[in-house]
């Protein structure tokens, strides 16, 4: 059974890789620019957050998990970017809240989905490292009051946001109790759609996107809370009384404990399974190990324990009825099988003991609370000051979105370069949550070659404009677009025997690669019994992310095959 250490670092199972050398990492970090609300989603933002700054955030979680040098870390402190990082990550937040609902209509129109995952990703990015930033208690002593103060708002925003019951949560509930997933099935004689559901619209993608991201960035925040209240002595009075009374850290964390948003039951396959969150993939557990505790369990655990045991806490938390009332709740799940994987509890269970035998007031607050005057979170009352959100967003669409949708978008081949790079494969490998995959974006040149006995036939594929479409499978979203085939001789072949077809893709980008996908087949002979004048052959599957459909159309009065319809469907992740 896994032991967690009290101050064990963010652990992530990535290699030890050099995807950022140091020099490079310092020169990134320097250069990084606060961004208002109006530039989340631009060029230049997606280019320093979205591709930059997302390579030294996995930089940072190999180095840490590796135990190597962490010099992405280093450069945050020297460069002093707490406050950069910050106030980026609120303007994303406000971003998320308030413009993105009045724009999502528009961007799914436009089909810019893949361009809105990637800023939603960077606020999922910008807690990450945080993360990895405040481990280090001096880490929590360089930020500023005004920093420290937004960062415990954005905190009790997130954890608030997973407490809410259920019934009433759609960013659990989306997690908790998954939708039907619609699939794609191909056959050799046609493409066919199964599912429960209508085949998933930009709209609605748009909408579970931002149900996902905002999930996982809340997960992420309850370890950064776990950071702000184990060295809350680092930070002033203020943000101290801020973390205790004014949210009450400790009663927000005791509902995830209850009612833990990371584990879920499904029936599958007429079987009941559990299953919980590990490394942000739901993962069957068994029965017999569902007391295992898990990192984001041990995180709220974590929470509690400093919050209950540090004497800074002690001092300054007042406790009444309804506190004592929901700490005790806690006491049933303090067992040895617990005690065992997290022995710092022990002081949590004693103290819990005592604090059943002591009598508290039935209201109380903290200790000299009455006379305390608090600091306002004025960092995120600065970025959404006299915003005008409809204007936001109206002002984001014209001069960023609409120009292009995500198949022509040049951003996202920069950003797909970094994930079809060799390093980074290795570590979204592991994650296997790669958020594009390098064959969703526009080839570059596309050959297909149909060898037959006595002959070779070669064709070169164009897409026809204004086709794509995004299609949802059993094995992720696919980009689906029709093509047509220009023969190289500049005459239509005329096919009739066994042949050897063959795809050859070629992409460009940062990371240039070529795709070959290739397979037999017969074409049918003309009966009585069979008059069908077409059909259809299938190279590829949608487990190697490419699959083209070709349809050969029978010519008239003869024995031998056309080309007419061609589609070609690429993975996105």
């Amino acid at each position: 059974m896994k032991i967690y250490e009290q101050s064990s670092q963010p652990v992530c199972d990535f290699p030890s890789v050099q995807l950022v050398h140091g020099s490079e990492a310092e020169q990134i970090i320097e250069n990084l620019e606060t961004m208002g609300v109006a530039e989340v989603g631009s060029d230049k933002f997606l280019r320093q957050y979205g591709v930059n700054l997302e390579r030294c955030s996995m930089q940072a979680h190999a180095s840490a998990a590796s135990n190597s040098e962490e010099f992405v870390v280093d450069s945050i402190l020297s460069f002093s970017k707490f406050s950069v990082l910050t106030e980026t990550l609120l303007a994303v937040e406000a971003w998320r809240v308030f413009v993105l609902p009045k724009l999502k209509s528009k961007l799914a129109e436009n089909k810019n989905c893949l361009r809105i995952a990637f800023t939603l990703h960077v606020e999922t990015t910008i807690v990450g490292l945080l993360n990895l930033a405040l481990y280090k208690r001096e880490s929590c002593g360089e930020l500023e009051s005004e920093c420290a103060v937004a960062l415990v708002d954005y905190c009790a925003r997130c954890m608030s946001a997973l407490a809410v019951p259920l019934s009433d949560n759609k960013v659990v509930k989306r997690q908790k109790i998954p939708e039907s997933t619609p699939y794609m099935e191909y056959t050799n004689t046609s493409k066919t759609c199964k599912s429960n559901e209508s085949e998933l619209s930009p709209l609605k993608e748009i909408e579970d996107m931002l149900l996902d991201t905002e999930f996982r960035t809340y997960v992420a925040s309850t370890s950064l809370a776990r950071y702000l209240c184990e060295y809350i002595d680092e930070f002033p009075l203020s943000v101290q009384t801020r973390i205790l009374d004014t949210h009450d850290f400790l009663m927000m964390i005791i509902p995830l404990i209850d009612e833990p948003p990371w584990t879920r039951r499904r029936i599958v396959n007429g079987t009941r399974i559990w299953e919980k969150l590990v490394d942000n993939q739901w993962t069957q557990v068994p029965p017999s190990e569902l007391l295992q505790c898990t990192k984001c369990e041990a995180q709220c655990w974590f929470t509690v324990y400093f919050l209950t045991c540090s004497d800074q806490c002690r001092k300054q938390y007042g406790l009444n009825a309804f506190r004592k009332g929901q700490l005790l709740r806690l006491r049933k799940y303090l067992n040895e099988v617990m005690l065992d994987q997290l022995p710092v509890l022990t002081d949590l269970t004693r103290y819990i003991d005592e604090l059943s035998l002591l009598n508290v007031p039935e209201n109380a607050t903290g200790h000299g609370s009455a006379l305390l005057m608090q600091e306002l979170g004025v960092m995120r009352d600065r970025i959404i000051r006299k915003v005008e959100w409809n204007v936001t967003a109206d002002e984001q669409f014209n001069e960023i979105f609409s120009r292009m949708g995500d198949i022509r978008d040049p951003i996202l081949r920069e950003i797909s370069g970094i994930y079809g790079s060799d390093e980074v494969g290795e570590l979204v490998g592991h994650q296997q949550n790669s958020l594009v995959n390098p064959l969703s974006h526009e080839f570059d040149n596309a050959t297909l070659s149909i060898e037959e006995e006595s002959r070779c036939s070669n064709f070169n594929l164009r897409a026809v404009e204004g086709t794509d479409d995004l299609v949802k499978t059993e094995h992720g979203m696919f980009r689906r677009i029709k093509l047509t085939a220009i023969p190289h001789d500049g005459h239509e072949a005329c096919l009739c025997s066994s042949a050897r077809i063959s795809l050859q893709l070629s992409y460009v980008g940062l990371q240039p690669f070529n795709k070959k996908v290739e397979s037999n087949f017969s074409f049918p002979k003309k009966s009585h019994n069979d008059g069908s004048a077409k059909t259809w052959c299938q190279l590829g599957s949608l487990k190697e992310k490419v699959v083209l459909q070709i349809c050969f159309v029978r010519n008239a009065g003869v024995e031998a095959f056309s080309i007419g319809h061609l589609y070609l469907s690429c993975g996105m992740a």
